[in-house]
């Protein structure tokens, strides 16, 4: 199920199903395939439950964070003057261009003059226009952040409430993949107590439009 998903945080490898057999029955396990990296492999039915629950927590501090709303920052009014001044802009270079027209028809510009004036205002109207749909395509993106962020919620749950029941590797694999982008995997042996036991640590990274919110 952690196919493409499933990264080492130590060597970046993309971690493989290891099978072992055990009192006759196949043993699943994840396991990073560098020789000389020294994370720990997982059983795999393990794995699959701390990766649920690793998910379930950054939900919930998600939501939280969700809550607060956009931000206070003021990229939006940015973006919003600089396409209204882009606009007046091109406003201004469809007036200099009448006047180039007009300027010809009353004999004040040769036709060598229009034809050079008229070539760089099309040039600067060609630039401002691709500056006006970059601006405008940035502003749309960053209203609907919010709204995709808020989509997000119900997918993971949707996910969660699936994925227990899900029949095969595959299944399961697409469930994850519809909200995760990579799951970054570290393992390590730890003393405690006088005994060794094994220190866990997943970092999800969720495909979310903006990685700074909800992180």
């Amino acid at each position: 199920p952690f196919i493409g998903l499933l990264y080492c945080a130590e060597c970046g490898h993309a971690m493989t199903l290891n099978t072992t057999t055990r009192d006759g029955k196949p043993n699943y396990g994840m396991m990073c395939p560098w020789p000389h990296c020294n994370v720990v492999s997982s059983r795999l039915p393990a794995l699959e439950q701390a990766v649920q629950a690793a998910l379930c927590t950054w939900l919930e501090n998600y939501k939280t964070r969700i809550s607060k709303g956009p931000p206070e920052d003021n990229k939006e009014t940015e973006l919003q003057e600089s396409v209204i001044l882009l606009h007046k802009e091109l406003e201004r270079m469809d007036d200099q261009l009448q006047r180039a027209f007009d300027l010809v028809e009353q004999g004040i510009y040769t036709p060598e003059q229009f034809v050079d004036r008229q070539r760089v205002l099309t040039s600067r109207k060609k630039e401002l226009t691709t500056q006006v749909a970059i601006q405008e395509q940035a502003l749309q993106e960053y209203r609907a952040t919010y709204t995709m962020h808020e989509s997000l919620i119900p997918r993971i749950e949707a996910v969660l409430r699936a994925y227990p029941s899900a029949r095969s590797a595959e299944e399961k694999n697409h469930l994850l993949r519809s909200v995760l982008q990579r799951i970054n995997y570290r393992k390590f042996p730890q003393e405690s107590d006088g005994k060794r036991k094994f220190c866990l640590d997943l970092d999800l990274v969720p495909l979310i439009p903006n990685p700074q919110i909800g992180r």
